[in-house]
């Protein structure tokens, strides 16, 4: 130091020492963003620290649509590089490659680039959806047959009850405007609250429901809590830096209070219900919630029956130990809220901008309901083919989640990013790290014109069964595909059906001038919300 203070002085020296600190941090930030450079992969540029998709964590631009816009960029590849931060990504774009990390290479893509922090998430971090690797595998294996069709028209009267109510709630306000992303959303929370939870919670009628209330608290973050969920979303590893919970506490403690009520009555009273609650209380009774990790299962010592119980066997229920239950009750609850509510409202304003299409699927209700004795029951909502179509079309146009993201779990080769190049040609292709963001952007796919001509267009007839059949099945992804597909597709589907049919059967919809097309998406969402309300008007039919 005396050497160098010889020929320059301390001031200079001080300069010098904050010009080499500034060379070095940006070479730290900006190296990292050579990486598919270096790869000889195409990529989309990124800026330093927010990497390529900044207007996405300042919610400045729907998650969706960046990842769309990169999508048309890579139009002519198979895939391309883009920063998650200064973390590489991959956005796939080929429907064959997507095929493969989704279904065929699925062992070396189990994980959703997700991470929620178990001391402070519970609810959140043994969820199904979050849930990593061995502890995914064995709550999907228990949790699969809740859904099955024999279950779901079991369950089916429970939402025939809420669409009566809904029928009821329109017969008062028919002939004035109404804003539809509300009343679904309260129809959705009605519906989830019965089956999910065995609560009546009557959100139609009563907006001011605490249950509804606790739906968009935790739906509706705030503008500080929603930076911090899309800060996590993009950034998973900093969940263990960020000492705050995504779920407000209220929120938890209001759906662990419910799911503890629901359980101690029905143990008390001995109650049956054909409810999700009731399937969720047996599977906790047998051991098949718990999360049971091949050293407890090898090599239990019976103080924790819970986790050393065999498949079949019986644990002690303790009412107060209701947190297994409580994380998939609510992972149902919130998995369906919005993704329902949005699927429906976006059908109905799609319906009422199209008279004929709205006509003609009113029209065949009419037919297959009188078809079942006048009755709208399961297999006739299941019968009406054109509204199957509808509802393909509304989740082509606008799917729930805009995009799938998993994560490379271990080295995997991936071919030429060139489409012109043969797949498997030497040295062309490319060593996948372990570790890496793998992107498969849905909205993007779904409204590709080579797929779907005219995709802005809303067209059922986009799903007969022979435009089906000609379409590559990875070009529609609305639930995703492979093992990780979502596994309540069914009960989401069936309540939209039977709310679309009941109240097409007594109602006409008619735009509003209070909501034009074409709709905004939200930024600060996760899902795809519409950014506005969506007013219709509705008219009561003369019978």
């Amino acid at each position: 130091m005396e050497f160098l203070l010889r020929y320059i002085g301390s001031s200079e020296l001080v300069i010098v020492c904050v010009v080499i600190f500034l060379v070095l941090l940006c070479h730290s930030l900006c190296a990292p963003l050579l990486y598919w450079y270096k790869r000889g992969v195409p990529f989309i540029s990124a800026i330093p620290i927010f990497g390529s998709v900044g207007d996405s964590l300042f919610q400045r631009v729907y998650i969706g649509e960046i990842y769309m816009k990169m999508y048309r960029k890579l139009e002519d590849k198979r895939y391309g590089g883009f920063y998650k931060f200064c973390k590489p990504g991959i956005i796939v774009c080929d429907p064959k490659l997507i095929k493969n990390v989704l279904e065929v290479s699925f062992p070396s893509f189990h994980d959703n680039d997700l991470a929620s922090n178990e001391d402070l998430e519970s609810l959140l971090s043994q969820n199904l959806f979050v849930a990593p690797g061995e502890r995914w595998k064995q709550l999907r294996s228990h949790l699969m047959p809740i859904f099955s069709m024999e279950n779901m028209k079991s369950i089916y009267p429970l939402v025939e009850e809420v669409c009566e109510n809904l029928n009821s709630y329109l017969d008062g306000v028919a002939g004035s405007e109404l804003d539809f992303k509300d009343l679904c959303a309260r129809f959705t929370t009605e519906v989830l609250s019965s089956c999910a939870f065995g609560i009546h919670s009557d959100a139609i009628h009563i907006p001011n429901s605490e249950f509804h209330l606790m739906a968009r608290e935790m739906l509706d973050p705030s503008p500080c809590r929603a930076i911090m969920i899309m800060t996590l979303m993009q950034f998973p590893w900093m969940i263990n830096f960020i000492p705050a919970s995504l779920i407000p506490n209220q929120v938890s403690q209001f759906f662990r209070s419910c799911v503890r009520e629901v359980v101690t009555y029905r143990e008390r009273e001995g109650t049956p219900r054909n409810d999700f609650m009731s399937i969720l209380i047996q599977l906790k009774k047998e051991g098949k919630l718990a999360f049971k990790s091949k050293k407890k299962l090898s090599g239990a010592s019976g103080t924790d029956k819970e986790y050393s119980s065999n498949k079949g066997s019986t644990c002690a229920w303790d009412p107060e130990s209701i947190n297994d239950v409580a994380t998939q009750a609510f992972g149902f609850f919130v998995g369906g809220l919005e993704t329902c509510a949005s699927l429906m409202s976006f059908a109905l304003f799609e319906l009422a901008h199209e008279p004929d299409i709205q006509s003609r699927l009113r029209d065949e209700i009419k037919e297959v309901k009188q078809k079942y004795g006048n009755n709208l029951s399961f297999d006739a909502v299941q019968e009406i083919k054109y509204l199957e179509m509808v509802i393909s079309e509304t989740l082509r146009k606008y799917p729930p989640t805009s995009f799938i993201a998993r994560l490379s779990t271990k080295p995997v080769k991936f071919p030429s990013p060139e489409k012109n190049v043969h797949e498997i040609e030497e040295g062309k292709e490319l060593l996948l790290e372990a570790d890496i963001p793998v992107v498969i952007p849905i909205l993007a796919i779904h409204r590709d014109h080579k797929y779907y001509p005219n995709p802005d267009v809303f067209d059922p007839e986009r799903f007969s069964e022979k435009c089906i059949a000609e379409r590559d099945r990875f070009t529609y992804l609305p639930f995703g595909e492979g093992p990780r597909k979502c596994i309540g597709m069914k009960l989401g589907i069936m309540q939209c059906k039977a709310a679309i049919a009941t109240i097409l059967l007594s109602f006409e919809l008619m735009p509003s001038d209070q909501t034009l097309p074409p709709i905004y998406f939200d930024p600060s969402q996760y899902y795809t919300s519409s950014k506005s309300n969506i007013y219709l008007y509705i008219r009561k039919i003369k019978s």
